[in-house]
């Protein structure tokens, strides 16, 4: 597995940064709901992201995302269905894609019901499993309606 960070966030959620396997300073910023822990712990830990991912549109998995963009170019992923204001490039389920900096493959599986429109968005890499969305599942909140995670 990936070494991954975890980021708090509110009272509730993490935020999550996916390292390379020798950790390196590229990072892939994952749901990041507040810009603030994340600038701090990308600072604190000398880390460049390269990527934001975002699984679905609800604010604390997308809130931080306009002020990440004012420090760092980085391009956003996130689901074609979901208005997601600063998604660069639009994945749909089934869809592959690379990250150099990391030089990692990753594969996007949808798996409807959390949100209306389609679902969450799971950005699991290729070969090794690696599966963003476990880990969003563990940060989700106690409240898993439209409103909530």
């Amino acid at each position: 597995m990936e070494p991954v960070l975890h980021v708090c966030a509110f009272e509730d959620n993490y935020i999550w940064l996916i390292r390379s396997r020798d950790y390196a300073s590229p990072v892939i910023i994952v749901d990041p709901g507040d810009a603030e822990p994340v600038l701090e712990t990308l600072e604190r830990e000398q880390l460049v992201p390269v990527a934001i991912f975002c699984t679905h549109h609800h604010g604390d998995h997308v809130g931080g995302v306009a002020d990440l963009l004012q420090h760092y170019k980085v391009p956003v992923y996130g689901p074609t269905q979901e208005k997601i204001a600063h998604v660069t490039r639009p994945v749909e389920n089934g869809d592959s894609f690379q990250v150099t900096a990391l030089d990692k493959n990753f594969r996007v599986l949808a798996i409807p019901g959390h949100t209306h429109a389609s679902g969450r968005r799971h950005f699991g890499e290729q070969p090794d499993g690696f599966r963003a969305g476990v880990y969003h599942g563990l940060a989700a909140g106690s409240n898993e309606g439209e409103g909530g995670g």
